[in-house]
């Protein structure tokens, strides 16, 4: 259609191609027909792009989803920070030494029934003292696939001090 009218300002000029008749409208046809073609694959082409580009923008890389669930470790109240009872405020990235004693507040905070969930064991280690939560789903009779190691403050027993958050991950995929 877009082409059909380039072509009639075409003809406009040229006289002789406006006295010609019935070839005329014959030729029209046939432009037409190349014009719908073209037009029908543009739109397939449009088409396929389109969704492409939403399959693409959809994906979120394993590690993003690592990193998202460790700062929701690390910084949520009903996981292993530290809330201070008085005054009811959580201190993200402080991590509280009582709560590493059961795995009763990781599992509160990641509580998931799929056994293709990843899986977590967080070690924090004060003053040479080791203690280790797990979620539900971490196999133990299997090695994990990726160690992140942080440095954190830790309180217990009523003490400020600098310890060591070791966040072993299994992918169960």
């Amino acid at each position: 259609m877009l082409f059909t009218l380039i072509r009639r300002m075409r003809y406009r000029s040229n006289r002789k191609a406006q006295i010609v008749g019935g070839y005329d409208i014959g030729k029209e046809v046939m432009y037409n027909i190349v014009d719908a073609v073209v037009l029908g694959v543009m739109a397939i082409l449009l088409v396929v792009l389109i969704f492409r580009y939403t399959t693409t923008v959809n994906y979120f890389p394993d590690e993003f989803r690592q990193t998202a669930l460790i700062y929701r470790f690390v910084n949520s109240p009903n996981c292993v920070a530290y809330e201070d009872p008085e005054l009811k405020r959580v201190y993200p990235g402080v991590m509280d030494w009582d709560r590493f004693k059961d795995n009763s507040h990781i599992n509160k905070c990641y509580s998931t029934g799929d056994p293709k969930a990843m899986a977590f064991r967080l070690t924090l280690k004060n003053q040479g003292e080791l203690r280790s939560v797990q979620t539900s789903n971490w196999d133990s009779k299997r090695e994990f696939d990726i160690s992140k190691n942080r440095n954190v403050l830790v309180m217990g027993n009523g003490k400020l001090g600098g310890g060591e958050l070791a966040i072993a991950i299994q992918k169960n995929e």
